[in-house]
């Protein structure tokens, strides 16, 4: 069956985002990347995806995140070597940190829930209090 889009609204772009990311999960199986369909901008007329590509080193994607994590995790107050560790968050979640966005002030650290696989944002006091 033969689609044809007449306007964009968010509801179509969710699917073309998923049919996107299909096709190229396949493309990054076959060159051993990651690659991910990430925010879009758009209106009635016109769509606009960001695309982002990182390498895949012993398994471990190499996300401009974790690339973030390892080179200022001490500015944070954690040491490299936190990267994929696992904490139990306040709501008795296993977590674990995933990465570091430098630019955002308030809630920096991301983290895994393990259960779901859904992405959050913590501050690093918070990460640091469930530590323990």
């Amino acid at each position: 069956m033969e689609k044809k889009i007449q306007k964009l609204d968010k509801y179509t772009l969710r699917e073309l985002r998923a049919r996107m990311q299909g096709v190229l999960n396949k493309v990054g199986e076959e060159w051993g990347i990651d690659i991910k369909v990430a925010s879009a901008t758009y209106t009635a007329t016109h769509a606009t995806f960001k695309v982002e590509v990182a390498s895949v080193v012993d398994g471990e994607v190499q996300s401009k995140e974790v690339a973030a994590f390892k080179m200022f995790a001490s500015s944070y107050g954690f040491k490299p070597e936190d990267l994929n560790r696992e904490f139990t968050d306040a709501k008795n979640r296993r977590c674990i940190i995933i990465g570091l966005r430098t630019r955002s002030y308030r809630y920096p650290i991301v983290c895994r829930i393990i259960k779901t696989g859904a992405v959050m944002k913590a501050t690093a006091r918070y990460v640091k209090q469930c530590f323990g």
